[in-house]
């Protein structure tokens, strides 16, 4: 290629790299507003416009006419100033608000995961460059296909990863499952809204697709809260990469089907499966054999967060109509303290023990906080009911029933 159009296919992949880099705000608003209509629809910047690499490189290439901007250097390249940087009155117009649940060192990793679909990906930011080096194909052509193939899978994972991925709102202090929408004929600052993704006016009732979705992601992401084993997201992202339409449904379907298969198909079983033959064979649920899963991990001190936060989104999902609102309002929290019920050592040592068996079995278990499993964790099953039964929130829908 010339070198004009070796230019403009290196800053078309640092425009992307740019604007995917800030994991905070939404990948819309990380361009200046002639290129969101072109990339994201004139309507409501909420539809991605592109389909490949060079699909990006023919949108941006009236904007590379000016003979100066070709002569940027390295370092103007690689910030995309002129393209990227939003001026300062759209910075004070939409001020970062949310949180994520990955950085975009572990993004960029599980965008390559998804793309080479093996193990070899380790999600671990700390090798990262070498995991791509090791990633990368050696042949010159295959090595440019490549890299262009990443270019157009990591922008329209970050756009779908805005869109159906859960994030921390800070204007509420909860999980938020929001979609970014333009409106056209509003000049105000107002013309840009947060919508709920499934269902823009439904709320966050219990009952509606998108709070639904919100407890499954958020069931993930507090169960594994190290960035390297964010599989679930992982799985996710492939899903929704796949996707030609994306229900609200079909996505709460595949969500409970990954659950499911982490849980039956590898912490509870004799036989258990790798994350990426859970994730990118992609099996269809099946009903899994007694005899095939070992009850010994349902047991003290085996038993995984995921599935005692897995229990509470059933139960929740069973009492959508709870006449207590702790129980429909509730929403996962990074509890990671496993608390016997009935205490190991109780207190009033008069009190007949239980035994091992049912001491250590599942349903004498729940997840709380460490604070207030230190603070109780010798009391009676009765002294906690009364301690809890005063709380204006409730750390398991498991325990509350307890």
């Amino acid at each position: 290629a010339d070198e004009t159009t070796r230019k403009l296919y290196k800053h078309a992949f640092h425009t992307i790299w740019e604007a995917c880099a800030n994991m905070e705000r939404y990948v819309q608003m990380q361009f200046l507003i002639p290129i969101r209509h072109k990339l994201f629809g004139e309507d409501n910047w909420n539809t991605l416009q592109i389909n490949s690499f060079d699909d990006l490189v023919s949108l941006l290439k009236d904007d590379f006419a000016d003979e100066d901007l070709l002569k940027l250097s390295m370092d103007e390249i690689i910030y995309g100033h002129q393209f990227i940087k939003a001026d300062e009155k759209e910075k004070l117009d939409t001020p970062d608000r949310f949180t994520t649940a990955v950085n975009f060192p572990n993004f960029l990793l599980q965008v390559l995961r998804i793309q080479v679909q093996n193990g070899q990906v380790a999600l671990d930011d700390k090798r990262l460059i070498g995991i791509f080096q090791e990633q990368m194909p050696k042949n010159p052509a295959e090595r440019l296909q490549f890299v262009q193939l990443f270019g157009y899978n990591l922008i329209k994972a970050k756009f779908l990863f805005d869109k159906y991925v859960i994030k921390r709102d800070e204007n509420t202090d909860r999980w938020s499952l929001l979609s970014l929408h333009h409106y056209a004929h509003k000049k105000s600052k107002n013309s840009l809204k947060y919508l709920n993704t499934f269902g823009a006016d439904d709320g966050d009732e219990p009952e509606s697709m998108n709070r639904r979705i919100i407890m499954l992601e958020s069931m993930f992401h507090v169960s594994h809260p190290s960035q390297s084993y964010k599989y679930w997201l992982n799985g996710t992202l492939f899903y929704l990469l796949k996707q030609y339409e994306i229900t609200g449904d079909d996505f709460a379907s595949w969500l409970e089907h990954l659950v499911k298969s982490f849980v039956f198909d590898n912490y509870l079983s004799k036989f258990p499966m790798t994350y990426e033959d859970m994730i990118f064979k992609r099996l269809k649920p099946i009903r899994r054999k007694k005899d095939a899963l070992d009850w010994e991990y349902l047991r003290y001190p085996h038993c995984e967060n995921l599935i005692f936060n897995f229990t509470d989104y059933l139960l929740w999902r069973k009492n959508l109509k709870h006449p207590d609102e702790r129980v429909r309002n509730y929403q996962f929290t990074f509890r990671s303290s496993v608390e016997h019920y009935y205490p190991q050592t109780p207190l009033n040592t008069d009190i007949n023990k239980i035994g091992n068996g049912p001491l250590h079995s599942f349903g004498n278990l729940c997840l709380i906080s460490h604070d207030k499993n230190s603070r109780l964790s010798n009391f009676s099953p009765q002294a906690k009911k009364d301690y809890y039964g005063k709380s204006q929130t409730i750390d398991s829908i498991k325990q509350f029933i307890m």
